[in-house]
């Protein structure tokens, strides 16, 4: 997944991720590319689909050193981005596309072509921040659900997002209103080493069991202490509420970043997300997308996850470094 360069603290503090927006003026839709009249275009789409898509293509990929913006550069006969959009397009999925970095280069591309809101995120302040800037696209009367996924995951197909679509209406109907969010997930012992990095999936138990209650990423667990133990103090066993850094460290199962949630909910979720420290030398926070889980946890909600069956894993795989993408198209090809 693409890194969204965090910035240094400039005023962060802790203050939730809806008070950052409104207080730095970005609650705005100023920053999205359309003519007069497409937002009411746009809403209408939504609503007859009843799912709007949210392609994030914002982040600098800082590992990635090529003379193209990473969303851009060429992957099996098109920008890698663009995969990711014709995905969600070909699912039937009305597409908001989420950029930033290199922003004028991305919004003169190919990339930009069937989707149908572009929206600019002015500063980078992480994932959470990104997907947060269509806040203002999405009407508050919307009732459908929302699908986020990454720009550089070029193996995610139509098929893969109608099956995710699918469990998500599964699971309202089993599960009820309480119910909010489903997660693709992936196993890191099929992954191998590529999946190191990736952010930790949480359940109700340490059987890998139950619904989920929280994302922690790898840099979190990184800046643990050996003794420390992260607490889900909510109304389960006690054997089930703490984890030790190195058991964190050790669950097999990792966020893809795909998400299909109920997009009023999810939303208004996002809003409350604090910023987390990313570095020291300087300060550095930003805001994770992955927060929504605790939060929504913390507000009695249900969030649930699907395991990719390992015969489609190759579908989650990424690619940080230019060396790294070049092998991945040969084996895709």
């Amino acid at each position: 997944m693409m890194a969204n360069s965090v910035s240094e603290l400039d005023g962060l503090g802790s203050r939730p991720l809806g008070d950052f927006v409104r207080q730095s003026g970005q609650n705005s839709d100023d920053g999205s590319m359309g003519k007069c009249g497409e937002q009411e275009l746009f809403v209408d789409r939504i609503q007859r689909a009843g799912v709007v898509g949210v392609v994030l293509a914002a982040g600098q990929g800082s590992r990635f050193v090529s003379p193209w913006p990473k969303v851009l550069y060429p992957f099996r006969g098109k920008p890698l981005g663009k995969h990711a959009v014709d995905a969600v397009k070909e699912a039937g999925i009305p597409v908001v596309l989420v950029v930033g970095f290199a922003r004028d280069q991305v919004i003169a591309s190919s990339m930009v072509e069937g989707v149908d809101r572009v929206v600019v995120q002015h500063e980078a302040r992480g994932t959470g921040h990104a997907v947060f800037m269509i806040n203002p696209t999405i009407p508050r009367y919307f009732e459908g659900d929302m699908v986020v996924v990454y720009g550089d995951t070029p193996g995610i197909d139509a098929s893969l997002l109608r099956q995710l679509l699918r469990q998500h209406q599964e699971n309202k109907q089993v599960l009820g209103v309480n119910y909010a969010a489903v997660i693709l997930t992936g196993s890191r012992a099929v992954a191998g080493e590529g999946a190191r990095n990736y952010g930790r999936i949480v359940r109700k138990n340490k059987l890998s069991n139950g619904s989920v209650v929280d994302i922690v990423e790898k840099k979190q667990i990184d800046r643990m202490r050996p003794n420390d133990v992260r607490e889900y103090p909510y109304d389960w066993s006690v054997s089930s509420s703490s984890w030790t850094r190195e058991e964190l460290d050790e669950i097999d199962e990792f966020n893809s970043g795909i998400v299909v949630a109920r997009a009023r909910v999810y939303l208004d979720i996002l809003e409350k997300v604090q910023p987390s420290q990313t570095g020291s030398d300087p300060s550095k926070f930003e805001y994770y997308a992955t927060d929504f889980v605790k939060e929504m946890v913390a507000c009695g909600m249900l969030v649930e996850a699907w395991k990719i069956p390992s015969h489609e894993q190759y579908k989650l795989e990424g690619a940080n470094t230019l060396e790294e993408l070049m092998e991945l198209e040969r084996r895709l090809q």
